[in-house]
């Protein structure tokens, strides 16, 4: 035994100490990892959403719809170039 400020320390001081500091250090290592797989499934959500909404992109099907109702008998295809939309049509001849 031995004295510290005033108190006598001994080794079972020691290990009720060591056995505080064991279990902060694992709830802290928890906590991070938590925070950490929040965080990750918060990014892929948010890439998700990106990936399926991009900003001012050319839809396919109003595209199509479109130019068939514009150039009607003459309409060949159509298709997205970038975010524009490009009708091919036959012209009479």
């Amino acid at each position: 035994q031995r004295r510290v400020h005033g108190e006598t320390y001994n080794g079972r001081h020691h290990q009720q100490l060591h056995s505080v500091h064991q279990r902060l250090r694992k709830t802290s290592t928890s906590a991070t990892m938590r925070t950490l797989c929040i965080l990750l499934v918060l990014l892929v959500v948010v890439c998700v959403f990106i990936a399926q909404h991009p900003a001012h992109a050319c839809n396919f099907s109003s595209c199509w719809a479109g130019c068939q109702a514009d150039h009607s008998i003459n309409f060949r295809r159509a298709y997205c170039d970038g975010q524009h939309c490009v009708c091919v049509f036959v012209t009479g001849g």
